[in-house]
C-alpha cells in the first residue's frame, strides 16, 4: 500500500448518477487523493446503470476493468445495478462492498474506515481541484411512474425530496467555492417537493434568492408532465438557463399510449409551444426509443417530424433494449432489428440536420462562454453557453471556469467557434 492512499471513480448512466458521484467526490475529498480512473488506485467506486442490457454490460465491464488496474484494491460498487442483481455484482473479483440505493450514505464512512485498517496512519489531504465548471445537485431520489419500458422505479425506489434548507447550503457551499453553474437533478426531478409539500419551482426561487453569488442554475432531464405553469414561469429569469432536456420518447401518441407515458404528442407540442412563449430561446433537447414493441413505420415517421418541428438542439437516441421485470417484456410486435438499426441511421441524420439549424441560428449573436479546460495540445478552449451550445474559443486568451462575452463567428466540421470580447466578473 502506498503512504498516500488514493481513489477513483467510474460514473456509468444518468446525470443523477454523475451527481450522487460529485457528492461523493466532495465527501472523500478530505479523506483520500482523487486520480482519474482507471488509473490504478486503492479504492474505485464505481457507480453502475441498468437501464438496458448494453449498460449492464458495461457496468460489469468497468468492474473488472478496475480491477485488472490493481488486483488489490478495494472495488466499491453502487448504482441502479446493485439494486437490480446485487448477488452478482457482489460475487465480482475485487468488489469489497456493493451499496444499494438505502446504502449509499455509508460509502464515505465505509471507505475512510477501510484505510485506516489498512494503513493505521492519518489520512492525507485531497490534492489540486478537479477544475469542473458545473456542479450536479441532486435533489431528489426515486420514481413513481410506471413507464412499461423502465426498470429504474424499482432499483431506486419511492420518490423522496431532499430537504430544501439542506439544499440551499449545498448550492452556498459550491458557490463558496468557485463553481459558475449547478445543474439540478433526481430520478424524477420534475416532481421534486410533491412528498414535502414543495415544489421545484419554490427550491429555485429560495436558491436564486439566498445564493446570489452564483450565476447559472440549469434544469436536468424532466418528464413533460411535470411543467406546471409556475415552473415555466421561472424559466423566464436571466439566472436559469434557457435550456431544458424534455424527454419525448416517441412522436406517435399510439406508442407513448403503450410506453404508459401519460401524454400524447399534441399534449408534447402544446408544451414546447408554452415553453417557448415564455422563453421563445429555450433550446430543447430530448431522448427517444427506437423500435419499441408495435413501432410501425407511420409511427417514426411521426417521430422525425416531431424531430423537425420542435428543431431539437440534440437528440439521445437508444434502440428498444427489452429490460427483465418491466411491462414491456410482455407486449407483442418485436421490432425485427434490422428495421431498428435502419430507423436509427436516419434518426441520426434528422437529429443532426435539427442540431446543425440550432447552432446556425447563433451565427453572429453575442454569447456568454463558461469556459473549460482544454485539451492537451489544443489552441482552443471549450466552453458552453446558457443554451448549452458547446463552443470553442481561443485558449491563450482565457482560462478554465471564466464566464465570457463572445461572439459566434463560424462553424466548421458541426463546431462552433466564437471571437471573446470581455470577461464577466
Amino acid at each position: 500500500m502506498p503512504s498516500h492512499p488514493t481513489i477513483a471513480f467510474a460514473t456509468l448512466g444518468c446525470r443523477t448518477n454523475q451527481a450522487e458521484t460529485a457528492q461523493l467526490i466532495a465527501q472523500l475529498a478530505d479523506v483520500c487523493a482523487v486520480v482519474s480512473f482507471p488509473q490504478p488506485a486503492d479504492v474505485y467506486v464505481i457507480n453502475t446503470c441498468t437501464v438496458t442490457h448494453e449498460a449492464d454490460r458495461q457496468s460489469r465491464q468497468v468492474i473488472r476493468r478496475a480491477y485488472r488496474a490493481n488486483p488489490e484494491a478495494a472495488l466499491i460498487v453502487t448504482g441502479c445495478a446493485v439494486d437490480y442483481h446485487p448477488d452478482e455484482l457482489a460475487a465480482m473479483p475485487g468488489v469489497k462492498l456493493i451499496a444499494t440505493r438505502d446504502d449509499k450514505e455509508r460509502i464515505a464512512a465505509e471507505v475512510a474506515a477501510w484505510y485506516e485498517r489498512q494503513l493505521g496512519v492519518e489520512l492525507p489531504p485531497s490534492p489540486a481541484q478537479t477544475g469542473h465548471t458545473r456542479a450536479w445537485l441532486k435533489v431528489s431520489e426515486g420514481c413513481n411512474n410506471r413507464c412499461s419500458f423502465c426498470i429504474v422505479p424499482q432499483t431506486r425506489g419511492p420518490e423522496r425530496s431532499l430537504e430544501p434548507a439542506l439544499l440551499v447550503e449545498r448550492v452556498r457551499a459550491l458557490a463558496e467555492v468557485g463553481y459558475q453553474e449547478v445543474v439540478l437533478t433526481g430520478t424524477n426531478v420534475g416532481m421534486y417537493g410533491r412528498d414535502r409539500g414543495e415544489s421545484l419551482a419554490r427550491l429555485l426561487e429560495r436558491l436564486i434568492r439566498e445564493v446570489p453569488e452564483l450565476p447559472r442554475f440549469r434544469i436536468a432531464s424532466i418528464e413533460p408532465i411535470d411543467f406546471p405553469d409556475e415552473l415555466a414561469e421561472m424559466l423566464a429569469h436571466p439566472r436559469i438557463c434557457p435550456q431544458i432536456h424534455l424527454c419525448l420518447q416517441s412522436g406517435s401518441s399510439r406508442i407513448l399510449g403503450r410506453m404508459r407515458r401519460r401524454y400524447n404528442a399534441d399534449q408534447y407540442r402544446k408544451l414546447v409551444s408554452k415553453l417557448r412563449g415564455v422563453r421563445p430561446d429555450l433550446a430543447l433537447t430530448t431522448d427517444v426509443i427506437v423500435g419499441f414493441p408495435g413501432e410501425s413505420e407511420d409511427d417514426f415517421a411521426r417521430t422525425l417530424a416531431m424531430i423537425a418541428e420542435v428543431g431539437f438542439a440534440g437528440v439521445h437516441q437508444f434502440p428498444f433494449s427489452i429490460r427483465a421485470g418491466t411491462h414491456a417484456e410482455t407486449l407483442e410486435g418485436r421490432v425485427p432489428s434490422v428495421v431498428i438499426g435502419e430507423r436509427m441511421a436516419r434518426l441520426s441524420e434528422a437529429a443532426g440536420q435539427a442540431r446543425t439549424e440550432w447552432q446556425r441560428g447563433f451565427l453572429g449573436q453575442e454569447v456568454e462562454v463558461l469556459t473549460e479546460r482544454t485539451p492537451a495540445g489544443s489552441p482552443e478552449r471549450p466552453g458552453h453557453t446558457p443554451h448549452f451550445l458547446k463552443v470553442w474559443v481561443n485558449a491563450a486568451e482565457s482560462d478554465s471556469n471564466q464566464r465570457w462575452r463572445a461572439t459566434v463567428d463560424r462553424i466548421e466540421d458541426g463546431e462552433v467557434f466564437a471571437k471573446l470580447i470581455a470577461r464577466l466578473t
